[in-house]
Order: structure tokens, then sequence, then C-alpha cells
């Protein structure tokens, strides 16, 4: 054995060293070399968020405090190292609420999963229809980067 020599690394270990670390702001991401990118992965995710009718502008209430948000970004590789996509995600950062004055309290449910598949039966057997009612009220401020021109003050 010859140790006067250097180890070569693995073509992998070459790959992984070549990553890059993911951006953590839209402002980060938007002065990257990869800004073209970066873009693109935010006007998909936003038209998407915009197709689903994810939300609606509206005036805040009175006595009622917003939820702030932000972009998450994320590269994603191939098995040898290039970039094989950029994601991007809006999330709620919903740790800035307060219980009792944003919230009334946090409630889960816990089923077990033969009492699920008895109700799923029942709702076939009888042909009933299930709805999903959703009456929580929450104001998010509008995406950074996205905000419409002459309603910067309405949330989403």
């Amino acid at each position: 054995m010859d140790f006067t020599q250097p180890k070569q690394k693995s073509f992998f270990a070459q790959a992984l060293a070549s990553h890059v670390d993911d951006p953590t702001s839209i402002v980060v991401a938007l002065s990257t070399l990869d800004v073209g990118q970066w873009q693109a992965a935010l006007d998909v995710e936003y038209q998407s968020l915009i197709f689903n009718n994810t939300w609606r502008l509206e005036d805040l209430l009175p006595n009622q405090s917003m939820v702030t948000c932000k972009w998450l970004f994320k590269c994603k590789y191939h098995v040898v190292g290039t970039i094989a996509k950029y994601k991007t995600r809006l999330v709620p950062t919903w740790f800035f609420q307060v219980e009792g004055l944003d919230y009334g309290g946090t409630f889960f449910l816990m089923v077990k999963i033969s009492s699920l598949h008895i109700f799923f039966a029942l709702i076939a057997i009888y042909d009933y229809h299930i709805h999903q009612i959703d009456e929580q009220i929450t104001f998010m401020q509008q995406p950074p980067g996205y905000v419409f021109v002459g309603q910067e003050t309405k949330m989403c």
C-alpha cells in the first residue's frame, strides 16, 4: 500500500460537497446566481395557490391579529448530484400567535381506525354525502414578493 498519495474522494462525496445551501429568505434567493430558477419556482407555487382559490383578500377585522408568512426554499438533487428541481413553499409563521388572544385553544381529535372504517362503510351503504366545514378565520399577510398593488393593506 502506498500511503504517500492522498486518497481520492468518491464521486458521491464530490457531488455532496458541490451542493449549495438553500436560501433562507426571498431576498437571499433572488440575489443568488440561480435567480431565474428561484423566481420560476416562486411563480409556479404562487400560481398554484391562486388556481386552487387558497385565499381571498379581505380587510383585517377589529381585534384580530395577522399571521405572517414566509417562503421556504429547497433544492432537490439527482443521484449524481446535479440540481433536479427548485422547490418553494409558502408557510404561515404561527409561532407569533398568543393563546387566548389569537385563538381559544387547540383540539386534537383522536379516532380509532376501526371507527373510521365503520363510519365510511355506513356512508357508502346509505349513499350519504360528506361535507367539510371549516369555520376558522385566519388572516395572513400577502406573500412577500406578491403583494397586490393598491391593496397592500388587505390580508389573505
